[in-house]
């Protein structure tokens, strides 16, 4: 999932590449061209709209923010200004404000964009529309955000030489100081370590978006002159992003997290050649959720499908309720037997062990309080299956799941915590 949302990141690389050779040999460069700016507006568009057709809040947020610094960069073409001043609108506007959103949307809970979290937040981009606003046309304005800037460099230079930080200091000589680098690549850090943070605990196709955003406009955070096409880059990520979501959503199973019966479907349309497919069922598991309840139920699921997606030379899908398919793809029932048995063996060899409401939910601390004399109940949970493979008698992918599935009420009838194959 990572790996495809980094793709625009790498494309990017690429571009920036290709610019700086045509900048040497022919001294042309598009970067400032305004037919970049329309095509990143209407990139913000696109991806604005899909966000809100599918309801990501975050992604809609954070799109509306890559927004709001193309406008600012409008605004600086239609009034002008002086080198410092250009600067300070792309400091702020473009490498300080989206990382410090891109952090943020990391954090917060998904929200639908017309719901009042939407509109408080997008009051807070409008708020900062104003800023930037007054920042453009009031020389009030910029003496505040020069003063600013002088607070933060003469901080820096009384705690740092300038030789710590020669890769930041430049050599326009109208800054005369390395505020500003200094302000980009803090923003940068900080919401990298943020956003890196949130997907490492919810690893989810939003999270990754918004990083590989975040890396998408680290150039910006050096050179001012990249930020258009960093931006594009990083709203082109976020795209990736919403339709990476909107197949998990259609295709993954939201309480396993394993891929759901359309993916499995889809999979078996494709697949070819010799395969195997193994029908499981968890053994008595009507009977276990009227006793224990539905919420110990859930936790056998997620267990089992733990467990089923480490199977060895196959994958693993939820058909429904209780019941998951194993696709071997290029096994003889023989193979896919060995490897379904080992399964079998893990899941019963392994008590269930009920996590107690005060239970901790790290695996390291659960781990600890296990056999403390606490209140959680251990169960015997086990799994039946049945193996088919492809062969002259059943050679659809249909006809092999209904042996399968045949073979599974053999080994139920035969006592169950048990693997038949089909004949």
């Amino acid at each position: 999932m990572i790996r495809r949302l980094l793709a625009p990141v790498f494309l990017l690389l690429a571009v920036l590449a290709l610019d700086v050779y045509l900048t040497s040999r022919v001294g042309v460069s598009w970067r400032q061209d305004p037919r970049l700016l329309q095509a990143l507006r209407v990139l913000v568009a696109l991806v604005f709209a899909l966000a809100w057709r599918l309801r990501r809040g975050r992604l809609a947020w954070v799109t509306a923010a890559a927004w709001l610094v193309a406008e600012s960069l409008r605004s600086l073409g239609s009034y002008g200004g002086a080198p410092l001043e250009q600067a300070l609108v792309v400091g702020l506007a473009a490498a300080v404000l989206l990382p410090l959103h891109l952090a943020a949307a990391a954090w917060l809970g998904e929200w639908w964009v017309a719901s009042r979290a939407g509109l408080v937040r997008f009051g807070v981009l409008a708020a900062e529309v104003g800023l930037l606003a007054f920042l453009v046309v009031s020389a009030r304005g910029w003496q505040m955000v020069a003063d600013a800037l002088q607070g933060v460099r003469l901080g820096i230079e009384a705690r740092w030489p300038r030789w710590v930080l020669p890769g930041l200091i430049g050599n326009d000589a109208t800054l005369d100081a390395y505020a500003l680098p200094v302000l980009r690549l803090g923003s940068f850090v900080l919401a990298a370590v943020a956003v890196a943070w949130a997907l490492r605990i919810r690893r989810t196709p939003v999270e990754a978006g918004l990083l590989g955003a975040l890396v998408a406009i680290f150039p910006a955070t050096l050179r001012a002159d990249l930020t258009l096409v960093c931006f594009g880059a990083a709203v082109l990520v976020l795209g990736v992003a919403l339709v990476e979501n909107a197949v998990r959503l259609a295709f993954d199973d939201g309480l396993t997290g394993l891929p759901a019966r359309r993916a499995l479907e889809e999979s078996l349309a494709q697949i070819g050649g010799s395969y195997s497919l193994a029908m499981v069922d968890i053994d008595h598991f009507k009977k276990l959720n009227d006793r224990h309840g539905h919420e110990v139920g859930d936790q056998v699921l997620r267990k089992v499908a733990a467990r089923l997606a480490k199977v060895r030379g196959g994958r693993a899908f939820r058909y429904g309720g209780e019941e998951f398919t194993l696709v071997f793809p290029g096994k003889i029932a023989v193979e896919a037997e060995t490897a379904v048995e080992l399964v079998r063996q893990a899941v019963a060899g392994e008590p269930f062990t009920v996590r107690s409401p005060g239970r901790p939910k790290k695996p390291q601390k659960g781990r600890a309080k296990r056999g403390s004399g606490g209140s959680d109940k251990r169960l015997k949970v086990t799994v039946s299956a049945g193996v088919a493979d492809r062969n002259e008698r059943r050679s659809s992918p249909e006809e092999v799941l209904q042996a399968a599935d045949k073979a599974l009420y053999k080994a139920k009838k035969a006592g169950r915590n048990r693997v038949a194959v089909a004949k």
